[in-house]
């Protein structure tokens, strides 16, 4: 430690000499004064006005601190679920015999935590991210090596084999048992998210036998509590893989629970791996077409070529004779190329509030009465239209395929004359005639009490034949009238209360569903409260409340256990209607499906960070190792700065010095 100050040396001479120049000239004329309080006055005055010069000078103390670091060791516990073994009293004789060392504990599965773990419950298992955390926590102190327990299975992170090489070694305590055992597991599902009700959709299902030569297995697969498939089947060789695949009709609306069971071999001793569950959500969201076509037409041929290409659509085409038909089995009424319409079926047509799509070729009159936003008034002859793209509407997108194919496309025949387009009106393709850019609509729509598409002219087949001469597909042509009957048949959620939230979460997921909440003239706002209340499949009962954001409302339930939720969302003092909902969690069983220790692979990582791999017998080989290994103290400098004036017990030490000479003087009568 050493004082100093910004000043040159001899300004600490000068506070001397002001010191005691000032106070000679304070006290060299009282006489009456003893010598020795004279003295002792002198003494006082001098070394208050030496040290407030002096501290004029902004003084400071350097300090140099000195710390000794020992080493550190650092004991990393894999807490995942595929970790059986206790090495809790394996911990603490290495923390008693380590004394010269800091031992710090830490586990891990998915993430880095904090002490030791008493349960092994990690559903994944993360080695790199454990490593290279403790690398950045220990960047800069004197980290002496890490012991890592585990048994060396990893689903999560890469490699740390090919991590960049860590500043430390690394013992490896490997857990479990490395010897290969009779084993028969679900190695892997494929399977899609949604099926459509009616519909076949295919699962493939991959099983793993180990060390199960000529042995006989069953496989199982369960649709809710009903048996949808049952095989036999023999393990010719003593590690072999088996791909089983099998359609499946949808024929249960809702979240469906798919349970797999593998027959389990005697002497197993991972039987958890032997069952496995899916889900797959049934909807029925086929739209129902109805096509009025009175006369054979190529258009309307080209048209339902592309509706065939959707497994969403299915469709019936009639005769307009035919109107006793029910219409309210369907989503969507065509019409093309029909004859004259009485007031029965007009009048049926517009009662049911089915949207429609009216192919308006030479029978404009016929069905003109379905719409008002476009009126025509026919001049005779026949023109040919090229189509163009409106610039303005948005009600949805076309993809650049589309949109290219409709710059390319051959002319339409269109009877002439007059457009006359009102507001309500929403054109997504306009005629062009030669190579002028007209305000006739092509294509469009409108939306009153019922959406309706309005398509003029004829000679669309020659669309689909000449995209196909181009691009070798139908693929633009059918998405183009794809997105037209999705438009139509899409119905709009007009309820003041919407909910948006995942069907199905794993375990370790958290479960977040947000509201929003419109008023009569559905504008949005949050003034009430909204709760919902969760079921699960026992029908417990669990309450929360939705957190308000901004115009919105948001609910974080967190994660739950594998299980299938029902639940209701209401708004309080409301009269909004209660929407309910379903939510699946799906087990995660990763951790489950290999239970044999990877000993090369801990047995590289060590070699590769300077350590060695030990069995939980040797503990007292690997204790011995880390304390014959090179690690010392560090002696760790640094430097502080402590201002003089900033000592308190200085200031004190002035202030009774001016109070002593204060009451000296008093005392004899100088004051």
């Amino acid at each position: 430690m050493s004082l100093d100050h910004s000043y040159p040396w001899y300004f600490s001479l000068l506070c001397v000499f002001l010191g005691v120049f000032v106070t000679y000239f304070f006290y060299r004329e009282n006489n009456n004064l003893k010598p020795f309080t004279k003295s002792f006055l002198f003494f006082i005055r001098f070394s208050i006005l030496t040290s407030l010069f002096f501290l004029l000078l902004s003084p400071i103390f350097n300090i140099i601190i000195k710390n000794i670091e020992r080493p550190s060791i650092i004991l990393l516990q894999d807490a995942s679920k595929s970790v059986r073994i206790d090495i809790k009293n394996d911990f603490k004789k290495i923390q008693n015999e380590l004394l010269d060392f800091d031992v710090s504990i830490y586990n891990f599965s998915d993430q880095l935590n904090e002490g030791f773990a008493d349960t092994n419950l990690g559903l994944y298992t993360n080695i790199d991210l454990a490593l290279t955390n403790i690398n950045d926590l220990y960047s800069n102190r004197n980290l002496s090596s890490v012991v890592i327990a585990t048994d060396g299975l990893y689903n999560r992170g890469k490699n740390p084999l090919y991590s960049e090489k860590f500043n430390f070694p690394i013992y490896s305590l490997i857990l479990g048992d490395t010897a290969e055992q009779v084993d028969i597991s679900i190695d892997k599902i494929e399977h899609n998210e949604l099926a459509f009700l009616g519909n076949y959709f295919p699962v493939k299902i991959r099983i793993k036998s180990t060390s199960a030569k000529n042995k006989n297995f069953k496989l199982k697969i369960r649709q809710n509590d009903s048996i949808i498939f049952t095989g036999s089947f023999i393990s010719i060789l003593n590690n072999e893989y088996f791909e089983i695949k099998e359609d499946f009709l949808a024929n249960k609306i809702g979240m469906n629970k798919y349970s797999i069971s593998v027959s389990e071999f005697a002497n197993e001793q991972n039987v958890i791996n032997n069952y496995a569950d899916f889900f797959i959500d049934i909807i029925d969201s086929k739209s129902k077409i109805l096509i009025f076509n009175d006369k054979p037409h190529p258009d309307i041929a080209a048209f339902v070529s592309s509706i065939s290409s959707n497994e969403n659509y299915d469709y019936t085409i009639s005769k307009t004779e035919n109107y006793s038909l029910d219409f309210s089995d369907f989503n969507l009424i065509v019409f093309h190329s029909i004859k004259n319409l009485n007031e029965k079926f007009i009048l049926e047509i517009f009662e049911s509030k089915i949207p429609l799509l009216l192919f308006c070729t030479n029978d404009f009159n016929n069905i003109n009465t379905f719409f008002s936003s476009v009126d025509f008034l026919n001049k005779g002859s026949i023109d040919e239209v090229y189509p163009f793209l409106s610039s303005t509407f948005d009600d949805f997108q076309l993809s650049d395929s589309v949109k290219n194919m409709i710059s390319l496309m051959p002319p339409l025949k269109l009877q002439f004359g007059s457009y006359f387009v009102n507001n309500p009106s929403k054109v997504l393709l306009y005629q062009k005639i030669k190579d002028i850019n007209s305000l006739n609509p092509l294509i469009s729509f409108e939306n009153i009490d019922k959406r309706i598409g309005i398509i003029f002219g004829e000679g669309y087949w020659k669309w689909r034949l000449r995209n196909f001469y181009l691009n070798n597909s139908h693929n633009s042509f059918d998405d183009f009238f794809n997105k037209v009957i999705q438009y139509l048949v899409t119905n709009e959620d007009k309820s003041k209360l919407r909910l948006d939230y995942n069907k199905s979460y794993f375990e370790n997921e958290s479960i977040i569903i947000s509201a929003e909440l419109y008023n009569s003239s559905f504008d949005l706002y949050n003034e009430k409260n909204i709760e919902l209340k969760l079921f699960n499949s026992k029908n417990e009962i669990f309450d929360y409340n939705f957190d308000k954001y901004e115009n919105s409302y948001s609910l974080n339930i967190g994660a739950l256990e594998s299980d299938n939720y029902r639940f209701e969302v209401f708004v309080k003092d409301s009269d909004v209607s209660t929407k309910t909902g379903v939510i699946t969690v799906k087990p995660v069983k990763v951790e489950e499906l290999n239970l044999i220790s990877d000993y090369n692979f801990l047995n590289n990582l060590s070699s590769a960070n300077n350590g060695s791999l030990f069995w939980p017998n040797e503990i007292n080989l690997l204790i011995s190792e880390i304390k014959s290994s090179k690690s010392q103290k560090i002696i760790r400098t640094s430097n502080d700065i402590l201002k003089l004036i900033d000592i308190n017990s200085l200031l004190i030490f002035l202030l009774f010095f001016i109070f002593l000479e204060w009451f000296i003087r008093k005392y004899n009568g100088l004051i």
